[in-house]
């Protein structure tokens, strides 16, 4: 028998800005549930910080980013990167 805690976590990289946009409940969910929560990891900060700089840095530069990481269709963790020219990742939030 299989339930959803025991299927394995699901990782999935939103590139797109409407794709985030539409995290923003879940996202806020797993914001007050942190323990680590701050102004930086806030949906409206990052979405900001999305708006402000994915046009010089998102998908046509190939860098913005959001690794998300789901179990049972609920988001358990996120991660927001910036991947700089040389293809590397480096955390930006």
């Amino acid at each position: 028998m299989s339930t959803e805690s025991s299927r394995p976590a699901e990782m999935r990289v939103i590139v797109e800005f409407a794709d985030f946009i539409e995290l923003r409940e879940q996202w806020n969910q797993l914001f007050d549930a942190s323990a680590t929560r701050c102004a930086p990891l806030r949906f409206e900060w990052l979405s900001e910080w999305w708006r402000v700089y994915g046009p010089v840095y998102g998908v046509r530069g190939g860098g913005l980013c959001v690794f998300t990481v789901w179990s049972g269709g609920r988001l358990i963790g996120a991660l927001p990167l910036c991947r700089c020219v040389t293809g590397r990742f480096i955390q930006h939030a």
